[in-house]
């Protein structure tokens, strides 16, 4: 084994399985000369060893282990087939193409050419759309909120309308400067901070102090690596405005006031503290349901703690 493939070993194990073959096909992970040009481009070495693992896993032969883990790409489901019982027997899958998406980047394009693949069961696992916020642009084709480099547009200058109300998805995280900035942001406990939703516009047709990251700023696409520099670029653009005086100016600029609005408004919100203290109190540590070391405690045991419950971790 090649000192690549030792470390993709240790950083994705499941793809060395003991009781099942993981199975490529070399034709599906075949780079065109788009998607070719468009890795050189990018720089990205991580994406790069992703597809030399894959390559490596399309020319190795099945060793005859009793499960098999079949890796598919190109390929979109479109329908779920039953038996007339009430059970799924196959699943429809359409074959895909890569074209340039005229914005830099590529999109996948149905070929109209079908396949059938035999199912007994069928987990969901993929699908996700913004929904729009409260006084912020949304693209209601993208379902994302329109932005450049994080920095959310004014609708005024951008053409995209006001959305009517409503939240963000898990993934994503809207936020604030000033001397407050990013505290709603850098919570992860869901929807979105507030904080300065009522921003005017500045330079460069973007909302002052508003800014947007995660799939509600590019769309469902990437993995934890994508979101890395993703939020990167969103916290460049928010230190950038900062030091040019872009950014909001409120009543209460300390972060005590900000983690006190927060606070008001979703009282059940939980804090780096509060997250270790519900992982060491989830009894034993190293465990399958133990501590933080072993994979987090039970989520009432968290949501226990974060709630100052009688019993919770402290």
């Amino acid at each position: 084994m090649s000192p690549f493939n030792t470390i993709a070993k240790a950083s994705i194990p499941w793809l060395w399985l003991a009781g099942a073959d993981v199975v490529v096909r070399e034709d599906e992970i075949a780079l065109d000369p788009a998607s070719r040009a468009a890795l050189e481009e990018s720089g990205d070495r991580t994406l790069a060893k992703k597809v030399e693992i894959l390559r490596d896993f399309a020319c190795r032969t099945p060793t005859g282990k009793p499960r098999r883990l079949v890796l598919r790409f190109l390929v979109s489901p479109v329908e779920l087939l039953g038996d007339g019982a009430g059970h799924v027997r196959a699943m429809r899958l359409v074959r895909n193409r890569l074209v340039p998406d005229g914005k830099g980047g590529l999109k996948a394009e149905p070929t109209g050419e079908m396949e059938e693949v035999p199912v007994g069961l069928v987990f969901r696992s993929v699908g996700y759309r913004g929904v729009p916020l409260p006084g912020l642009p949304f693209d209601e084709r993208r379902g994302t909120v329109p932005n450049a480099a994080g920095r959310v547009r004014d609708p005024g200058m951008s053409g995209a309308g006001a959305a009517p109300g409503a939240k963000a998805g898990a993934s994503d995280g809207v936020a604030g400067t000033g001397a407050a900035a990013g505290v709603g942001a850098a919570a992860g406990v869901g929807t979105a901070a507030g904080v300065g939703t009522a921003a005017g516009a500045g330079a460069g047709g973007s909302l002052v102090g508003i800014y947007v990251a995660g799939w509600i700023k590019r769309g469902p696409t990437g993995v934890i690596g994508t979101n890395k520099p993703d939020a990167a670029e969103t916290v460049e653009a928010m230190l950038e405005d900062a030091a040019r005086g872009r950014a909001l100016d409120p009543a209460e600029p300390d972060a005590a006031a900000a983690a006190a609005l927060v606070r008001r408004r979703q009282p059940a919100v939980g804090s780096y503290d509060d997250w270790v203290a519900g992982g060491r109190g989830g009894g034993g540590g190293g465990g399958r349901g133990g501590g933080a070391g072993g994979g987090g405690a039970p989520r009432a045991r968290v949501v226990g703690a974060v709630r100052g419950a009688p019993g919770a971790a402290s």
